[in-house]
């Protein structure tokens, strides 16, 4: 008899375990903050430290970006800046707004591209201002003529044999 109300006893707590991890769960469980840069060159950092030169920024963004923050530490938001990348922006750099909804993924819809005598531009069109990562490669004339990456390109050691 003792058993049987000892076995009783043991599965209603597993029962009231379960429900109570269930709503602890369901109660934690915030949506993503979702805002907007403000402020000149707001930028994130690749981590949470500083010295005294500040931490090692990433990049700077415009203002108006939007941002999905999905963690906060003390004075900074960690941010999403696509799927595998992440940064740390200053809480004073962010501002929450209600009225964003974060999109899965975003697609472009016109580019254009044209250049003049000294560079070429992109343009890509997108609903929303995104965080974007830019970086250029530079080929030197006598690189050109042999159609070879320049000191800045990947191919600056010399080639064997």
């Amino acid at each position: 008899m003792a058993a049987q109300v000892f076995l009783c006893y043991l599965s209603f707590m597993k029962v009231s375990a379960f429900f109570f991890m269930l709503l602890t769960l369901t109660v934690t469980a915030q949506k993503p903050l979702a805002g907007k840069t403000i402020g000149p060159l707001p930028f994130p950092e690749y981590g949470l430290g500083d010295d005294r030169l500040g931490g090692a920024k990433m990049t700077f963004l415009d203002t108006n970006i939007v941002i999905k923050v999905v963690d906060s530490v003390k004075d900074d938001y960690k941010v999403r800046l696509s799927n595998y990348h992440y940064g740390w922006l200053a809480k004073t750099s962010f501002q929450r707004d209600d009225t964003i909804h974060i999109q899965p993924y975003y697609l472009t819809s016109s580019w254009k591209v044209f250049g003049d005598d000294k560079y070429d531009y992109v343009t890509a069109a997108l609903d929303d201002r995104l965080p974007y990562r830019s970086f250029r490669r530079a080929f030197h004339r006598s690189h050109q003529e042999k159609n070879e990456p320049g000191p800045a390109g990947p191919a600056t050691l010399p080639r064997p044999g």
